[in-house]
This record gives C-alpha cells, structure tokens and sequence, in this order.
C-alpha cells in the first residue's frame, strides 16, 4: 500500500513535492477511510486529487509516479552499472542538469 509519494528535481517539479494518503482529523468521515496502523492517526484516504492551476506540475508529478512504477516493475531488466534513467528538471542553473 502506498502511503507517501514524494519527488523532487523531475521535469517541471524542482523542488520536493509530496502526495500524503494519510487521514487528517479535521473533515474526514471515519466510516469511509482505510484503517492503518502504519500512520501517525491510524487511518488512510482510499483515494485522493491533485488539483492546481494550469502548468502547475500536475501532470509531471502524475509522470513520476509512473517513472517510480515503471522501475520497480521493470528494474530486473537494468544494466549492472547502467543507474537510473531520470529526467531532472532543466530550468535552473542549480540543478545537476541545464538545458540551454
């Protein structure tokens, strides 16, 4: 069960962003959430939105969740000593990559 997805320096997301399934206290309705020992409140959201203005990153966060799905199901194919395929982000002089 996935809990907590976090991503940072990928596409358009710099910094690090985070997607939490956890239940807050506040307005949850504790009949339709998961029960979760594994979390500080015991219980998790059975779903949840990503929502943003337009060209705010969600779809670039919704691709590392599937670059993170891909690698797990497909690691076993990797070179030995071949690293992780990555796309950085490419618009800050800071990062590791710059596209000029």
């Amino acid at each position: 069960m996935l809990l907590r997805f976090g991503v940072g320096n990928h596409l358009s997301v710099s910094g690090r962003q985070e997607l939490s399934f956890a239940a807050s206290s506040l307005k949850d309705r504790r009949d339709s959430l998961i029960s979760c020992d594994a979390v500080a409140n015991g219980a998790v959201l059975p779903a949840v939105v990503i929502y943003g203005a337009n060209a705010s990153g969600k779809t670039n966060f919704v691709n590392a969740i599937s670059t993170m799905r891909n690698m797990v199901l497909w690691s076993q194919r990797g070179e030995p000593g071949g690293g992780v395929p990555r796309h950085e982000f490419r618009l800050d002089r800071r990062t590791d990559f710059f596209c000029e």
